[in-house]
């Protein structure tokens, strides 16, 4: 047992240490052009990963989509399927670390999180690749 234990705590510290330097790669080339908006700080701290993403806000409510969080849940996975964001996000999966999305409007200055547990991030994103 005391083997299996060893073998489990070194591959999360492998699989933090990957999520950190993915973290910091992405984080140097902020900000990052991103569908309508930009990534403008990505970083990794006391087991989660913050990415703030800043979105023209112009003719959206960021109150009222918070107040959708499933719907936002939805919008944000759907987000992260490219190539590169799939990596991240196997990276946060692998180090068994939340993600926060945090939205912020260029014109409003208003914010909303979207906040994954690492199970849940799992869970929708097995579902998510599923249906792929």
């Amino acid at each position: 047992m005391a083997v299996i234990g060893a073998l489990i705590t070194l591959f999360s510290s492998c699989a933090e240490t990957k999520l950190k330097i993915g973290v910091e790669a992405a984080k140097q080339k902020c900000p990052i052009s991103y569908g309508k908006g930009q990534i403008a700080d990505i970083d990794y701290q006391d087991d989660e990963v913050n990415i703030v993403y800043v979105l023209d806000d112009r003719g959206m409510d960021l109150d009222e989509a918070a107040a959708r969080p499933d719907e936002m849940k939805s919008m944000v996975l759907k987000g992260l399927k490219n190539k590169y964001a799939k990596k991240v996000v196997d990276f946060v999966i692998d180090a068994d670390a939340d993600l926060n999305f945090v939205c912020k409007g260029r014109t409003s200055g208003k914010e909303t999180k979207i906040s994954f547990t690492s199970e849940e991030l799992k869970r929708r994103i097995f579902a998510e690749r599923m249906m792929e």
